[in-house]
């Protein structure tokens, strides 16, 4: 029927020479009365690109229908890529195409965009991660910087935003695929866990975020020293590591090594002292319960950084000239 009424419309066309070929996008030769055709009467030839007239008294031109097939089917540059399917996964349950439109529908489907990347560090001192843990300090803040970057690839839109730590950032466009990158001063409230966010959006809605933060811990401390007398610079020159556990090494199969003294020395073993309120500590030496012969003590320490606080202190009874690993549980 749609192939008659075609040709039909070509006859007319021919025979009235009304048809008007005019860039306007909607427009009709008008018959005098009606005429009949196949059973339908037809009032108007019609020459609307956008067939939204949708008449049953009226023909299309061959000018409409070009336009519209051109506009809205066969035009190349309305298809995202018409190469690799850019879809990356396995099925398409759930994918929901959000519009009517079949070239629309197709690109949504098969041919999507990807959403931005991102990353985020922060940087102080020497000192560069995305999960930095500095040790407890006397100061109440600290100024850092974030480290920033946002990536397109080949099928990413426009990047329309970042925003790093609440602060929208000014930067270049980057290629396509490409990145852009910066950094962003910030002043970080110390002794607690601060979180940063870098949001990445794209001019199509889509986004991207990276988190990165900053955590303030006591440290754990152990070695050998020939003084069994305290002091702060004698914990400061001690191994350490930072920990939020009172144990360290969880069994024999994970042991910390004390390492070789230098003649006769006395092992110590350091940690806050609020992992460890009830004195419940075992000290196992080389598989061996060896609590009984370390002293313990509660002593205020300060930290390289001025930091004040309690700490455990387990020394050893006498010294030692052995190499040997030990766990704490």
């Amino acid at each position: 029927m749609k192939k008659i009424l075609l040709i039909l419309s070509l006859l007319l066309i021919t025979i009235y020479n009304y048809a008007q070929t005019s860039s306007a996008s909607y427009s009709v030769v008008r018959i005098k009365d009606s005429m009949s055709l196949s059973g339908f009467f037809i009032t108007l030839v019609s020459n609307d690109t956008t067939l939204a007239n949708a008449s049953q008294k009226s023909l299309t031109t061959e000018y409409a229908v070009k336009n519209y097939v051109t506009n809205h089917i066969s035009n190349a540059s309305t298809l995202s890529y018409g190469g690799a399917i850019t879809l990356q996964v396995s099925g398409l349950q759930g994918v929901n195409p959000n519009t009517t439109n079949i070239v629309n529908w197709i690109n949504s489907v098969f041919y999507p965009t990807h959403a931005p990347t991102s990353s985020l560090t922060i940087t102080y001192s020497a000192s560069t991660s995305s999960n930095l843990i500095l040790e407890n300090t006397s100061a109440s803040t600290l100024n850092m910087t974030l480290n920033w970057s946002a990536s397109r690839d080949a099928s990413t839109d426009s990047l329309s935003s970042i925003v790093v730590a609440t602060d929208t950032q000014t930067f270049s466009q980057p290629a396509q695929p490409g990145t852009v990158s910066g950094t962003q001063a910030i002043t970080v409230n110390t002794n607690t866990t601060s979180t940063f966010n870098n949001i990445v959006t794209t001019t199509d809605g889509k986004s991207n975020t990276s988190i990165a933060t900053v955590t303030f811990q006591n440290k754990w401390f152990y070695g050998f020293n020939s003084s069994n007398a305290f002091s702060n610079s004698l914990v400061h020159n001690l191994t350490n590591f930072f920990s939020t556990s009172r144990t360290a090494g969880t069994s024999s199969s994970s042991t910390l090594s004390m390492g070789t003294p230098s003649g006769s020395q006395y092992g110590w073993i350091a940690f806050d002292a609020t992992l460890d309120a009830g004195n419940i500590d075992q000290i196992w030496v080389n598989g061996l319960n060896q609590t009984g012969q370390f002293t313990r003590s509660t002593v205020l320490y300060t930290n390289a950084s001025g930091y004040i606080t309690n700490y455990i202190i387990y020394v050893q009874n006498t010294p030692t000239s052995s190499t040997y690993s030990f766990y704490i549980k």
